[in-house]
């Protein structure tokens, strides 16, 4: 385990334990008890990752095998009752906006409102290939995504005008909407990423110790009068047997 410091919107500063449920691990029986566990040793969030495809014999990631997050985050809600249920990180470009959207709302409901939708432009050129999503577009489909997200998760009816992704939304109705708004923590250490966090709800760096993290927040997300939260996912098992 380790602890990580939060810079908090108020600006006040707090600690939180991070539990991630590791995809490498498979097994309904191990993620239900990763979350338990996680809980009950009183961890803030678990956490699922994503990659839908592949190549073969790529050097990383090491293994094909991940489960999809929002299913195993399900699986997860169904056996906690407090702890946070994140996505470290959903590929957001690879994926239509508005299914992801249900998913995501429908998730928000039954959890009663733990879902943390960590998201990221995505970096594996042949998976968007194998999608058939242009890898290229992946900055605008992302912005354009949450954007699109965001306007059905708040309106009834719901316009939308969209350009970067092929959607026709006006006066079009997506329910149920989520119970309390998902925040969105952006992963990735570029400037872009760095600017969406500030943006939205977050920075979410995953495998980092706060040491680590330092150098790549800039000081203007550090000491803004709105301070964003900073988020550091470290890695936990659980225990075994």
């Amino acid at each position: 385990m380790a602890q990580a410091d939060l810079s908090r919107r108020d600006g006040s500063c707090g600690s939180a334990f991070i539990c991630r449920i590791l995809d490498a691990r498979p097994g309904r029986t191990r993620f239900r008890r990763a979350a338990i566990q996680a809980e009950e040793l009183g961890f803030s969030d678990a956490w699922s990752s994503e990659h839908i495809i592949i190549p073969k014999g790529a050097p990383y990631p090491p293994s094909a095998l991940f489960y999809d997050p929002v299913l195993t985050l399900t699986w997860a809600a169904a056996f906690t009752k407090r702890i946070g249920l994140g996505t470290s990180v959903l590929v957001l470009p690879m994926r239509h906006p508005l299914p992801l959207a249900k998913e995501l709302a429908t998730l928000q409901c039954l959890s009663e409102g733990r879902l943390i939708l960590g998201a990221g432009v995505g970096w594996l050129e042949a998976e968007f290939a194998a999608l058939g999503v242009p890898f290229r577009e992946r900055g605008r489909r992302m912005d354009e995504g949450i954007a699109m997200m965001r306007a059905v998760w708040r309106e009834d009816p719901a316009s939308f005008p969209a350009r970067h992704i092929p959607a026709v939304i006006e006066d079009m109705r997506m329910l149920p909407q989520p119970v309390k708004p998902i925040p969105i923590w952006i992963g990735g250490s570029s400037q872009a990423a760095l600017a969406r966090a500030l943006r939205l709800d977050g920075w979410h760096g995953s495998r980092l110790t706060p040491e680590e993290a330092a150098p790549i927040v800039p000081p203007a997300a550090r000491t803004a009068a709105r301070a964003r939260l900073c988020h550091l996912a470290a890695l936990w098992l659980g225990r075994q047997g």
